[in-house]
């Protein structure tokens, strides 16, 4: 169940999380969703939309995405290409997958000791970002957003 707000993920608080959807049908945190019986399973459901705040509204499809964001996901249509493509916005403190792309990208260039790539934005990658801003010109502040990632990727 932490599985549906993981760690690194904005404020998520997996543990937490957790807790308030197992408690509503009345089963342990370790308890796999397809674990739970039909009518446990609506509550489950229930009690995941009540935590996220979901609203019912309009049903939206792929169609009334932004033309951007359309492109984005047609030019990486499965889920390995996305997260490789994935634009982070990271700064030291940050654990999430998309670090990962910021790590790899420093070792091309001959950062070394080469970066390990754990996506944990650690003292070595603080170290290794601003490294790369300023031998690309950008302003060496050790956070990666939009024109530091265009520069990562322009590396490969």
């Amino acid at each position: 169940m932490k599985a549906y707000a993981p760690a690194g993920h904005g404020s998520n608080d997996p543990q937490r999380y957790a807790q308030q959807v197992a408690d509503a049908p009345g089963v342990s945190t370790d308890t796999s969703p397809a674990a739970l019986y039909d009518d446990q399973f609506t509550v489950f459901a229930d009690a995941i939309r009540r935590v996220e705040g979901w609203r019912s509204g309009e049903a939206h499809g792929p169609d009334d995405l932004p033309d951007d964001v359309a492109q984005w996901l047609a030019d990486h249509p499965s889920r390995p290409e996305r997260t490789a493509a994935d634009q982070p916005f990271a700064h030291q403190g940050v654990i999430a997958e998309g670090v990962k792309n910021i790590q790899q990208r420093p070792n091309e260039p001959g950062w070394t000791p080469p970066l390990g790539v754990d996506g944990d934005f650690g003292p070595r990658t603080k170290e290794a970002v601003p490294w790369f801003q300023s031998g690309s010109g950008l302003t060496a502040d050790g956070i990666v957003g939009n024109k530091t990632w265009r520069q990562l990727v322009g590396a490969r």
